[in-house]
């Protein structure tokens, strides 16, 4: 009866059985089965035979399970394209429009997003402030020159402090030389005198001429002397006061400066702006930056009235399962080219089925086989062996 089974199994199968002869693979998990059991055994044949047609009935389900899966992806896909040879022709034309004008509003708003990125961030709080700004520019322009005047006045004083303290250390040392030289002067007279008083008191010689020509030399030097002194210290008061007016100018000029310096710092904060020209180009380029922001809004607005739309259409005729995004749809989709698709589709769907048929066949023919060594096995090692492959097969389609 076995010998019978075998030759039956060899019909159906084929090359398969060929490729489960005595050397079984040793990864075969029912080899256990019949690897303990003595050869002479009558049931090891049975046994063996019963489970190769386990191992065949496993490899079939996997098959059956992958071409199955295949099949219920072909099935979706020919129920989109169903949908889409059931939609008209004005009904194509109509997402077409509609698919090509949510691209176009796409496009054209990265293109805004683009241009927008160009403008300096600062307009963003430009905006609510922008007519406080505008009333506030001439002032910032008359405070920036007068800064900057300022700023010049304060360079010429203090250059002007220095060369006035310069000058008086310069009059402070002239003098000095005045006061030693009226020094060695008088020494010198001095000494001019007592060799005139030694010779009018020991040689006795008339001294009178150069006495007088003495006393007029020793006055017009001291007179010289004097008169210089006189000039050195009038220059020196004037030096003095003329320091004192450039200090005293320096400091307000100083006070005037840090009140604009700091006005300026505080609108350069407020209008976050560098100067009064980065404040006025930003002023020019609100007009530009307003009307971006308000076109970006508006195609938001249409992009999603579109979306809206187009989901619309879609869940309307059962489309809806084609898409992630209507973006990634618009992009991706040609409605021309999925209605020529159904014939490849149905193809894929009758070979697909035909397989299925073919390994059920398969399937029931195994079945019988084994149903039939069970029934021949007094020792129920065959039903073991069944009972393995039926609690595999519940894994494997559990799984």
């Amino acid at each position: 009866m076995f010998r019978r089974i075998g030759q039956f199994f060899k019909r159906i199968f084929g090359r398969r059985e060929n490729q489960h002869s005595d050397n079984f693979e040793a990864s075969s998990r029912f080899k256990s089965f019949y690897e303990a059991m003595d050869k002479s055994d009558p049931a090891y044949p049975a046994v063996r035979h019963a489970a190769t047609l386990c191992e065949d009935a496993l490899r079939v389900a996997r098959q059956r399970m992958r071409i199955n899966a295949q099949l219920h992806e072909v099935n979706e896909k020919l129920m989109e394209l169903d949908a889409f040879v059931m939609l008209t022709d004005e009904e194509v034309e109509n997402l077409k429009k509609m698919l090509e004008r949510f691209m176009n509003l796409s496009s054209e708003r990265i293109v805004m997003l683009e241009r927008l990125s160009n403008y300096d961030a600062s307009l963003v709080d430009m905006l609510p402030l922008e007519e406080d700004a505008r009333t506030t520019m001439p002032t910032i322009k008359d405070a920036e020159k007068l800064q900057r005047a300022l700023r010049s006045d304060i360079g010429y004083l203090m250059g002007e402090k220095e060369e006035l303290i310069h000058e008086r250390e310069e009059m402070n040392r002239s003098l000095q030389f005045v006061r030693r030289f009226a020094v060695i002067a008088i020494g010198l007279f001095f000494l001019v005198g007592a060799v005139l008083a030694v010779q009018f008191f020991f040689a006795a010689q008339e001294i009178f001429l150069p006495v007088v020509i003495l006393v007029l030399l020793v006055m017009g030097i001291m007179a010289l002397l004097f008169a210089f002194r006189y000039r050195l210290r009038r220059e020196m008061r004037l030096n003095l006061r003329k320091q004192h007016k450039a200090v005293e100018l320096l400091n307000k000029k100083n006070v005037v400066y840090a009140y604009y310096t700091n006005f300026l710092k505080f609108c350069y904060e407020k209008y976050r702006a560098k100067n009064a020209r980065v404040l006025e180009n930003n002023l020019n380029d609100l007009e530009g930056y307003r009307y971006l922001t308000n076109r970006i809004d508006t195609i938001r607005s249409l992009l999603y009235e579109t979306e809206e739309s187009i989901d619309l259409f879609l869940r309307a005729k059962k489309l809806t399962g084609i898409k992630a995004t209507i973006e990634g749809f618009a992009e991706t989709v040609n409605l021309d080219d999925k209605r020529r698709r159904i014939q490849q589709y149905e193809s894929q769907k009758a070979l697909a089925e035909r397989d299925l048929m073919e390994l059920d066949r398969r399937h029931e023919e195994i079945w019988e086989v084994l149903m039939a060594l069970n029934d021949a096995d007094p020792s129920q090692r065959v039903g073991a062996v069944v009972e393995t492959y039926l609690a595999e097969a519940g894994k494997l389609f559990s799984n």
